[in-house]
């Protein structure tokens, strides 16, 4: 079984759960961390307890997406790559989330479907203004 943590700095993994719940209804698999939300920033506690709470369970494999590469939360989790036996992504959004839930039940390796699903987000990421001005050119032909 797989299971999805986001973490982010302050409450964006709650806030787009919230978004998949508004889009995909009731998902499982999914747990949050929001740090630097309350008194506590102690973030290597923060992620400890994550992964404490991760290892109770060795039948299930996690994935754990943070917000943004090279911040406080992604690089703690980073740190304990070595030490604890999970798969990190960066760059938490919407699209990526989905894709992973729609999927994570078929039968394809965790590596397969995380860049399955990498390849879709990178893919949903426009300017829309040149989209818009490129397809009123090609209809002017």
């Amino acid at each position: 079984m797989k299971k999805l943590l986001l973490a982010s700095h302050g409450y964006l993994a709650q806030g787009i759960l919230n978004s998949v719940h508004i889009i995909m209804g009731d998902v499982e698999h999914v747990d949050t961390l929001c740090a630097y939300v309350d008194k506590n920033n102690d973030i290597d506690q923060l992620v400890d307890q994550k992964l404490k709470q991760m290892k109770e369970d060795p039948n299930i494999e996690w994935i754990v997406i943070t917000d943004i590469f090279g911040g406080s939360v992604n690089n703690t989790f980073m740190n304990k790559l070595d030490e604890h036996n999970f798969h990190l992504i960066s760059g938490l959004n919407l699209p990526l989330l989905i894709d992973l839930l729609s999927n994570i039940n078929i039968n394809k390796t965790t590596k397969e479907l995380i860049e399955q699903s990498l390849e879709l987000s990178r893919g949903t990421i426009k300017y829309c203004n040149e989209l818009r001005n490129s397809k009123i050119a090609e209809e002017d032909f």
